[in-house]
C-alpha cells in the first residue's frame, strides 16, 4: 500500500510541474462546474482470515469553483447503494480543496488536495455515522464547456476500524473512494 500512496504522490507531483498558463495560450478562464458521475467506495478489511471487502456505488452530483488555474474546491454528494445488497445504503459529503494544473483553462487538468469527509451508512433501522479526513487527486481535460475527470480520494479509516471492531472482526482497514465525472463549466 506505501509504494501505492508514493507512486500516486509523484506522478501527481510530476504532472503538476508541466503546467501551462491560460494566459499564454489566449484561453477563456471559466471558475464554476457542475458535474455528475459515477461513485464507488470501497473498505477494505485485511484481516487474519483473508481480505473483506465492503463496495458501495452510486451517483454522485458535484459543485466547483476554481480560484486560478492552480487552485480549487469542490462538494460533493454521494447516494450509493451496497454491492450486494440494496437494503445497505451509503449517502455523504466529500468537501477537498485542491492545488494542481489546468483547473479553470481549457486542456489537461491535474490536482491533489484535501479535505473532508462523511458518510452514513443506512439500513431499514439503523444509521451508523464515519467522518474524517481524506486525501484526494485526479487528472482529466477540460473543452469548452465540458469536463471530464477521474479522482481517487483515501480516506482516514478510524471510525470505519471502530465500527467493524464493534462488529466483532479485527484486521487493517482502508477507506477509498473513486468518482468518473463529467461537468458543465461555466
Amino acid at each position: 500500500m506505501n509504494k501505492f500512496l508514493t507512486s500516486i504522490c509523484f506522478s501527481a507531483a510530476s504532472l503538476l510541474t508541466f503546467s501551462v498558463s491560460a494566459e499564454e495560450s489566449n484561453q477563456t478562464i471559466k471558475l464554476w462546474s457542475v458535474g455528475v458521475g459515477s461513485y464507488a467506495s470501497t473498505v477494505n478489511v485485511d484481516g487474519k482470515y483473508g481480505d473483506e471487502d465492503i463496495e458501495f456505488d452510486g451517483l454522485n452530483f458535484s459543485a466547483s469553483y476554481a480560484f486560478s488555474d492552480n487552485t480549487a474546491i469542490r462538494a460533493s454528494y454521494f447516494s450509493l447503494e451496497y454491492t450486494d445488497s440494496s437494503e445497505l445504503e451509503s449517502n455523504g459529503l466529500d468537501v477537498a480543496a485542491y492545488y494542481g494544473t489546468g483547473l479553470a483553462s481549457q486542456g489537461f487538468k491535474a490536482y491533489i488536495g484535501g479535505g473532508f469527509f462523511n458518510d452514513t451508512w443506512s439500513s431499514q433501522n439503523q444509521d451508523e455515522k464515519f467522518s474524517g479526513i481524506q486525501l484526494s487527486g485526479g487528472f482529466g481535460y477540460n473543452w469548452d464547456v465540458i469536463s471530464l475527470e477521474l479522482m481517487v480520494g483515501i480516506r482516514a479509516a478510524d471510525d470505519y476500524a471502530d465500527f467493524i471492531a464493534n462488529s466483532g472482526c479485527e484486521g487493517e482497514v482502508v477507506a477509498v473512494s473513486s468518482s468518473l465525472l463529467l461537468s458543465l463549466r461555466f
